[in-house]
């Protein structure tokens, strides 16, 4: 009996002895272990006959199938019945993503935060950000799908404003990649362009991922592209984003609103001419002042005649500027203008240069381009409300508007 019991123990079973009636019963037996266990127990006792039963398998009872619709919680209460429903709706949505998909919490979070986001910027709206074209902007794109653009802070290049509050925006990664130039274009700091924050060093422009935005997305402006790079993206973007066949021409159809770098050099230096063109009005395109020759200068002392006459030279500049650029509708909220009007007041002479000097002592960061690009795009903003002006005068400037400032003042 100990020699069996031992073989027993080393067969890993359960052996029950009933001597009286002279039966054994071995239970928890591997199916590959029966043969040995019959030898053993053959070897200890006669054995008459042998019975083997089956051990029954009491199934687990299976685990309720839980779905999004079956998923019990807390539901809140609003005072609009439909709100109150579609909110409930997307709690069952939260739960059944974290429960089944495993959603982590963090993500969750990030797509709540985009929602309430969205609803502020379309029912409590803040005043819209001063941005130009060329301008990098920092913008709220919202939680969306993978391999979208996403996050509340996503540096952008500004392409184009158009009427509607739209606006075309490409945005920027802080990641260098190299590839096909017409999907990505790498740039540098104080190269390509020019930074708020000397801690942004770089990183490559997202051709492809360009697309309209609404300008309550644009959070504040942190740099702006410089010409030259400006212009590259100009030329990179139709391959790129496949734009309609009314841009086959992109390049000369868009030079009057961007400006056309490749051939304009006062944008790109000072050595151009520095007098707007003086023209002569012919008899039917002016009728009150037909033949006659009047300069550019004249025509627009005109048009601002109000805003000049309300200037008084004996009060300090700095005290009337803002008054004088709301009057004439250009924006006193770009600081660059401002200060030119104010720098005009003390230059010898009112030229581009002159003005690029005396700005770079009050803002030593900001390159001469920058400055120059600035004026130019915000003098095409107000020529848009005085398109007879560009109309007689191809080549005016916004000297002209620093010009009979400063003469008013001095």
């Amino acid at each position: 009996m100990s020699s069996l019991l031992k073989q027993m123990c080393s067969l890993k079973c359960r052996i029950s002895v009933d001597l009286i009636n002279g039966s054994i019963s071995i239970t928890d037996m591997d199916d590959n272990d029966v043969d040995s266990i019959i030898d053993a127990v053959n070897e200890a006792f006669e054995i008459s006959s042998i019975d083997i039963v089956p051990s029954v398998v009491v199934p687990e009872p299976e685990k309720p199938v839980i779905t999004e619709d079956s998923i019990e919680f807390e539901k809140v209460e609003f005072n609009d019945t439909e709100v109150q429903e579609q909110v409930n709706k997307l709690l069952r949505i939260i739960y059944w993503a974290m429960y089944s998909n495993k959603a982590k919490s963090r993500d969750i979070c990030q797509y709540l935060m985009s929602t309430g986001t969205e609803i502020a910027m379309k029912y409590n709206p803040k005043v819209p950000t001063k941005f130009a074209i060329g301008d990098i902007v920092d913008c709220n794109y919202g939680s969306h799908l993978k391999n979208e653009i996403s996050g509340g802070h996503v540096h952008s290049i500004i392409c184009d404003i158009d009427e509607n509050e739209m606006v075309y925006a490409v945005p920027i990664t802080k990641t260098q990649i190299e590839n096909d130039e017409t999907r990505y274009l790498q740039f540098a700091a104080n190269i390509d362009v020019e930074y708020n924050d000397a801690r942004f060093a770089g990183g490559t422009v997202l051709l492809n991922m360009g697309r309209y935005i609404h300008q309550l997305r644009v959070i504040k402006v942190v740099g702006h592209a410089l010409p030259e790079f400006f212009h590259k993206i100009l030329i990179a973007l139709p391959a790129t984003v496949s734009f309609s066949s009314k841009y086959d021409n992109y390049e000369d159809q868009f030079a009057e609103k961007f400006g056309d770098v490749s051939n304009d050099d006062s944008m790109l230096s000072f050595e151009s001419s520095e007098e707007p063109e003086v023209k002569k009005i012919e008899d039917d395109s002016v009728e009150e002042i037909s033949g006659k020759v009047i300069s550019s200068e004249d025509y627009v002392a005109d048009i601002i005649a109000d805003a000049l006459n309300s200037l008084d030279k004996s009060k300090p500049v700095e005290d009337q500027i803002d008054n004088f650029l709301d009057a004439i509708g250009l924006s006193k909220n770009v600081l660059i203008v401002r200060n030119a009007f104010i720098a005009a007041c003390s230059v010898d002479k009112v030229t581009y240069n002159n003005l690029v000097i005396e700005l770079q002592k009050e803002m030593p960061k900001v390159r001469g381009e920058i400055i120059k690009l600035t004026l130019k795009n915000e003098f095409k903003k107000w020529l848009s409300n005085h398109p007879d002006v560009i109309a007689n005068y191809s080549k005016i400037s916004i000297i002209v508007l620093l010009k009979l400032f400063a003469k008013k003042m001095s």
